[in-house]
């Protein structure tokens, strides 16, 4: 998808939705879905709660974009000023 002059636009509508999935016991970031759907899949009944501190999810959460930045925005080459729009961020247990 390119602009009327050829360029790329980097706008959300124009842009794509990528799963990341933050792996706490191997400190590791995980981008395939066939991997983090597995991690995720559970039932309507499965009791949610939360464990982990706010200030842990805050350093993911940064972690999650710097590796976007470092990883997608490269290989985009997006102009500096062009950030990722984190839709949903939740904690699984």
């Amino acid at each position: 998808l390119t602009g009327i002059d050829g360029t790329i636009p980097y706008t959300e509508e124009a842009g794509e939705t990528k799963w990341y999935l933050y792996d706490i016991a191997q400190e590791k970031i995980v981008g395939e879905p066939t991997e983090i759907i597995e991690v995720i899949r559970c039932t309507p009944d499965t009791p949610r709660h939360c464990e982990v501190a706010q200030t842990s999810l805050a350093e993911i959460r940064t972690r999650i974009e710097k590796h976007i930045k470092n990883t997608r925005l490269k290989q985009l080459q997006a102009p500096i000023g062009v950030r990722p729009i984190l839709k949903a961020w939740m904690e699984l247990n």
